[in-house]
């Protein structure tokens, strides 16, 4: 799963330990997710979508998310990134990631 950190997060720092990573991250890493997009990021903004599956179950979502800080927004997490490229790209539909995350956690 360092690969898709790798390549898709913003927060990525390569001798970051112990950490189990963002929501997004964890479904892939369970349901045994691994699908590098090649090419540019294409987005079709299922922004209000993913935000509604992952970010609220989130360990980050309260107090180490920048993405939702309200005074100074970040990125979005690799995790959420990689599935927005992934939708995007026509390798999953919202609708499956719902059904991977359902029974998550």
């Amino acid at each position: 799963m360092k690969t898709i950190c790798k390549k898709y997060c913003f927060y990525y720092k390569e001798d970051k330990k112990g950490e189990k990573g963002c929501l997004p991250l964890q479904v892939a890493n369970v349901r045994g997710l691994l699908v590098l997009a090649t090419g540019a990021y294409v987005f079709k903004n299922c922004y209000e979508q993913l935000k509604q599956i992952f970010c609220e179950r989130c360990d980050y979502y309260h107090g180490d998310c920048d993405f939702h800080n309200k005074e100074c927004p970040g990125p979005p997490c690799g995790g959420y990134v990689y599935f927005e490229d992934l939708i995007s790209k026509g390798f999953l539909t919202i609708d499956e990631v719902r059904r991977l995350c359902e029974t998550f956690k």
